[in-house]
């Protein structure tokens, strides 16, 4: 095997690590409030409680959002360098190509079948809306990304 034969695993090493190690702990480590009032604050300490909720909320939303930039971007970036590491077409067409054009570009100059367990629509579905969406929840991506086993990602702790 050559270099670019492993780099899908190495890949999917990093982008693991980065979530273990990176990822689940920082939003862990953001505190979500159970449940956010909207009633009338009866107290000064009432209402400070009630704002610290909703910045708290604010917080771990805008945490949430980076986090799934930082993926969404990290996997195009590795899958232009396993473009990059094969033959001249698929080369030349890395820098430039749009990254679904690219996702199957690759697919087929890999030869890899992307509709083993019918992986691939819902795979570049969720990665669209997830990426796409992220003004709406930054959670919607790790959600996705974390619930297919071939995926890579064996945590249960992004919802």
């Amino acid at each position: 095997m050559t270099t670019p034969d492993y780099l899908p695993r190495i890949f999917q090493a990093n982008i693991d690590r980065l979530f273990q190690r990176v990822i689940l702990p920082g939003l862990h480590a953001l505190p979500v409030p159970t449940e956010l009032c909207a009633e009338e604050a009866s107290s000064m300490n009432d209402l400070l409680m009630k704002a610290e909720a909703q910045v708290d909320n604010y917080t771990a939303s805008e945490g949430a959002k980076a986090y799934t930039l930082v993926l969404a971007g990290l996997f195009e970036r590795q899958l232009r360098i396993w473009a990059r590491s094969s033959s001249a077409p698929l080369r030349e067409k890395a820098s430039k190509e749009k990254f679904r054009s690219l996702v199957t570009d690759c697919a087929r100059g890999f030869d890899v079948d992307l509709d083993t367990d019918a992986l691939a629509g819902p795979w570049l579905k969720c990665f669209w809306w997830g990426t796409c969406s992220v003004t709406a929840t930054g959670r919607q991506w790790l959600i996705c990304a974390n619930s297919h086993p071939s995926s890579g990602f064996t945590s249960s702790h992004a919802t």
